[in-house]
């Protein structure tokens, strides 16, 4: 008697990139990376989607999920972590508690040339690279691709300076961390199309684009 061959178990792990959106452009759940995977009849896919997540805030999650005994775990996280800010996690929790502070905040202090100069991330590289390790203790049974960041444009750059030398370093310390454990996917030559105008979240475009890079990288490895 032929033996069924079960689907891959595949965890998907990930910020508002790999989520649906209706701005500044609409997505709808159809276009999705994940879902795309999750239509490959030789797949079985788990999500945990997080907008706005650090990779911090991923790791805690990822405790609720790591039961699943996923054989690839996917990792997208990092915009959240690398971006520039005037602001520190703390910081922003007390003046976002306060009315008065928060307009004095939003109408008065120079946002942009305090993000300029203070070189504040919500994760120093430091813990960056700390929760990317952890994540490999706690899947220390599945293999792992951990997606890029994606690049950022002359546009993005002028928004927030100092942004794309931040994903190059972000970048690097992924590559550096997961190379003896899983697979780096580099997003650098994705078609600038394929981001929204927002300058970080997919397109349809780019989440086909991704969906496919993602495929083509499990069959190479010979990971299906």
């Amino acid at each position: 008697m032929e033996l069924i061959k079960l689907k891959k178990r595949i965890l998907i792990i990930g910020d508002s990139l790999c989520l649906s959106r209706n701005k500044p452009e609409i997505v709808g759940l159809t276009d999705t990376w994940p879902y795309v995977l999750n239509q490959n009849k030789e797949f079985e896919i788990i999500q945990l989607g997080i907008g706005g997540a650090a990779i911090k805030t991923l790791y805690d999650q990822a405790q609720y999920y790591e039961g699943s005994n996923p054989e690839i775990l996917i990792i997208q996280s990092g915009i959240v972590d690398c971006a520039p800010r005037a602001l520190g996690w703390l910081e922003k929790e007390i003046i976002n508690s306060s009315r008065l502070l928060s307009f004095i905040v939003n109408r008065f202090m120079p946002i942009n040339l305090m993000r300029r100069y203070r070189g504040l991330t919500y994760t120093n590289k430091a813990n960056y690279k700390k929760n990317i390790n952890e994540f490999i203790k706690k899947f220390s049974k599945s293999k792992i691709i951990f997606i890029g960041i994606l690049p950022a444009s002359n546009e993005y750059e002028k928004l927030l300076p100092g942004i794309s030398n931040n994903i190059k370093s972000y970048n690097k310390i992924i590559k550096e961390e997961i190379i003896n454990k899983g697979l780096f996917l580099n997003a650098d030559n994705i078609p600038m199309e394929g981001i929204m105008s927002d300058h970080h979240h997919l397109n349809a475009m780019g989440h086909k684009w991704l969906s496919e890079k993602i495929i083509n990288m499990i069959k190479k490895e010979e990971l299906n």
